[in-house]
């Protein structure tokens, strides 16, 4: 599985992606913020499963540049739930379930989790807003 982390007013993030490396050999990144509370950097471990290209990796962000979602597990049904977008109009770039968990994610709110079959944790950071959700599969595996 992958590796997420968040720091908070912390100078080098460099410790959280060695620290998680162990999580995800096949890519890795890290994007900074300025939040209410000063700066928040989002970091990822990447651990390839349904979409092994580079469009992909992670942080994972909207394509307006709102939103940006760090995210580790697997959504089982992200092909039942991406024809649904796709009937609705949405167009994706990736053959990812974190694209979908971002759609789902920016048009539902943090509601659409009750949808998502499969294992997961979040981080959501809302660059308009300045809030970040956190959040786990109902069951916490």
């Amino acid at each position: 599985m992958c590796g997420l982390w968040a720091s908070l007013n912390v100078d080098t993030f460099q410790s959280g992606i060695d620290a998680s490396q162990h999580r995800g050999p096949d890519a890795e990144g890290c994007v900074a913020f300025q939040s209410p509370a000063g700066q928040l950097v989002l970091g990822h471990r990447r651990l390839s499963i349904f979409d092994m290209s580079a469009s992909a990796n992670q942080p994972f962000q909207s394509t307006d540049g709102r939103f940006t979602l760090v995210f580790n597990g697997a959504i089982y049904n992200f092909r039942d739930l991406r024809a649904q977008f796709e009937g609705e109009g949405h167009v994706f770039h990736t053959q990812s379930d974190t694209e979908i968990l971002l759609h789902a994610l920016i048009q539902h709110g943090p509601a659409c989790l009750e949808k998502m079959e499969g294992m997961f944790a979040l981080m959501l950071w809302d660059d308009q807003r300045k809030t970040l959700l956190i959040a786990r599969d109902r069951f916490g595996e």
